[in-house]
């Protein structure tokens, strides 16, 4: 029942803006660390039975506050945000949800269908890192793959600071010289994902603000995930070289 109510909830807030003609049941409590989080879990969830988004969401920031990690904190309030047509607000907290969440629960797949439908699901937001169908082979060739990691970078939190990436990958074999693929909307925080792509070895840049960070070659597998995070330990470039700019 609370997730045909939500995800009423979800579609409604995307298709007019509106609130729905009925106030969503508050969201199933989870376990939180504290009880204060706890008390303001359960304030948020009381005033959201009531459609009183606006002081939901005062009760459920303050509880993300608390615990910034609460995936269902998270999730509670981009729900409460989606029924007030805060777009970007909303957005900021669904991709948190889709980036940490569990692979395969409910809080992920609705926040991912919202993301998806908004028009806001982007490299940004990897799939879940889980065990996926090998794609099936072609005509041209083996299966292929799905090259995805994350982007840290200094403890840079995308709530703070939305730093924009620039992620390519260029074949290097005799079989995948002509794939060239580039993605401009990932940030510091968040993740990369390229899907569909030909098995074999390939160099993977990524820059920021004009500052080459990365430059690495992975090998990708047929029919797999080939996951490589980019970070300060793999970088080419050092904290004191480079100061990463909003954007």
């Amino acid at each position: 029942m609370l997730r045909l109510v939500v995800a009423a909830a979800l579609t409604l807030a995307l298709a007019g803006g509106c609130q729905p003609s009925q106030p969503p049941a508050p969201a199933a409590s989870a376990p939180t660390k504290g009880p204060l989080t706890a008390q303001l879990k359960a304030e948020g969830d009381a005033l959201m039975a009531r459609g009183d988004f606006e002081k939901a969401v005062v009760k459920y920031l303050a509880a993300v506050n608390q615990e910034p990690k609460d995936v269902s904190l998270r999730f509670a309030l981009g729900v409460a945000l989606s029924n007030l047509d805060r777009r970007d607000e909303t957005i900021e907290q669904f991709r948190f949800v889709a980036s940490n969440g569990a692979a395969g629960s409910d809080e992920v797949r609705l926040a991912r269908d919202w993301l998806a439908k908004a028009g806001a699901l982007d490299g940004s937001v990897p799939e879940p890192r889980q065990a996926s169908k090998p794609e099936p082979a072609t005509a041209s060739g083996p299966p292929r793959g799905k090259l995805l990691g994350k982007l840290t970078w200094g403890g840079i939190d995308p709530r703070d600071h939305l730093v924009r990436v620039t992620v390519a990958i260029s074949g290097e074999d005799d079989t995948n010289r002509d794939v060239h693929l580039q993605g401009t909307n990932f940030k510091l925080g968040w993740g990369y994902d390229f899907k569909n792509v030909p098995p074999g070895s390939y160099r993977i840049t990524a820059e920021s603000a004009g500052t080459r960070m990365w430059e690495l070659k992975v090998s990708v597998a047929p029919g797999k995930d080939t996951v490589l995070d980019l970070t300060e330990a793999n970088s080419l470039v050092t904290p004191k070289d480079f100061t990463p700019q909003d954007g």
